[in-house]
């Protein structure tokens, strides 16, 4: 019998986050934010992270090693500005940088 297991935690609490976020932003919002952090942190940058989850005004990313979280971490006030401005947001956002697996995202 071929049975399968339960999903991982990490595929199934992506994939709940991504479905609470497209109801919450209208489906578009985590592209946009994708879009945002390219902006900022260009291709080369984006190639080690990727946002992971956006809350009040708290853009959380996770990086694929502690040398691109000391270089993000340097940028960290221009990349702020640069996805406020991106996202056309009135308020200020804060990046968390956190080591984590960039090949599996969902905000």
């Amino acid at each position: 019998m071929d049975r399968k297991g339960p999903a991982p935690i990490k595929e199934a609490l992506g994939a709940a986050l991504e479905r609470i976020t497209k109801n919450r932003q209208g489906g578009h919002f985590k592209e946009e934010v994708d879009m945002a952090w390219l902006a900022a942190a260009g291709e080369e940058a984006s190639r080690h992270s990727a946002p992971a989850g956006f809350k009040e005004g708290e853009l959380l990313v996770d990086v694929d090693s502690p040398i691109w979280i000391y270089q993000l971490n340097n940028r960290r006030k221009e990349l702020e500005q640069k996805i406020a401005k991106t996202l056309k947001r009135k308020g200020t956002i804060r990046i968390r940088l956190r080591a984590g697996d960039v090949r599996c995202q969902g905000i």
